[in-house]
């Protein structure tokens, strides 16, 4: 029993030692690529901060406009003098006599021009100024008008007389023309005789009234009052037909035409007549 117990020892003894000179075993050697891990994001794997990019916003359509900016009319610029009342106008504007279409055109205001006011005429609307095309002045109808200054300091004016009515004027007219067959009538065709003088007179042989010369076609006009005349052809030149002057009578607004032929035959053969 004795020698058991000794063994014990020796043996209590000996296995530390043992245990510390015995071989260290061989890690384990793991083979490429038999652990993966999850990727990260590329800022986290460099290290580096990550940069902003500019996203640049949706681009207009080739197609695509603006609505354009209102723009205000332009105004003329009109230069006030202490005292002066200015007008112009909208409209080509008239400038007469008087207030009204019976007095006579003296002048007119355009658009763009500006005229000095003199006085004022508030029953018709109408403003005297300075005649914008002569000397004097005229009086300007104020429906299209603007006007600029203190008008209280312009005075009243009282119109003019009316002047005298003018009378519906009559219209005597007719053709000098060739009358190649002689049957007394232009026809179609036959051409008119230019620059042939014409008169009117009171009386078949008196002064004449009024003087003319037919047109390029042979027409030839006159616009006298209301009476009786006689129209009368330039004498001693070839034959006519009719043969004689024209005894006419006119009234107001009424249009009287005579014609005269002049025939291809010599005035000094008795038959170179017409029906």
């Amino acid at each position: 029993m004795r020698r058991t117990k000794v063994l014990l020892i020796v043996w209590s003894v000996l296995l530390p030692v043992l245990a510390c000179n015995a071989p260290l075993a061989t890690p384990a050697t793991l083979a490429p690529g038999a652990l993966t891990f999850p990727p990260t994001q590329a800022r986290e794997e460099s290290g580096a901060s990550a940069t902003a990019t500019f996203i640049p916003p949706a681009s207009l359509p080739p197609s695509a406009t603006f609505p354009p900016t209102a723009t205000s009319l332009p105004t003329l610029p009109v230069t006030l003098t202490a005292g002066v009342v200015q007008v112009s106008v909208s409209v080509n504007t008239n400038c007469r006599s008087g207030p009204g279409k019976e007095y006579d055109w003296l002048g007119d205001l355009n658009v763009g021009e500006t005229a000095e006011v003199v006085g004022r005429y508030p029953p018709a609307n109408y403003w005297i100024i300075r005649n914008p095309d002569g000397a004097g002045t005229c009086w300007l109808w104020g429906e299209y008008a603007r006007v600029i200054g203190d008008i209280n300091l312009l005075p009243l004016f009282t119109p003019p007389p009316s002047p005298t009515p003018i009378l519906v004027r009559t219209t005597i007219w007719g053709y000098i023309y060739y009358d190649d067959n002689r049957n007394g009538r232009k026809d179609a065709g036959e051409a008119g005789v230019p620059d042939y003088p014409m008169q009117l007179t009171a009386t078949e042989f008196g002064p004449p009234l009024m003087e003319t010369t037919t047109d390029a076609s042979g027409r030839y006009v006159f616009h006298p009052t209301p009476g009786t005349y006689w129209v009368v052809y330039a004498a001693g030149g070839p034959a006519f037909c009719p043969p004689s002057y024209a005894h006419v009578s006119v009234v107001a607004g009424v249009s009287v035409r005579r014609d005269w032929g002049i025939l291809p035959c010599s005035p000094y053969d008795p038959s170179c007549t017409c029906p």
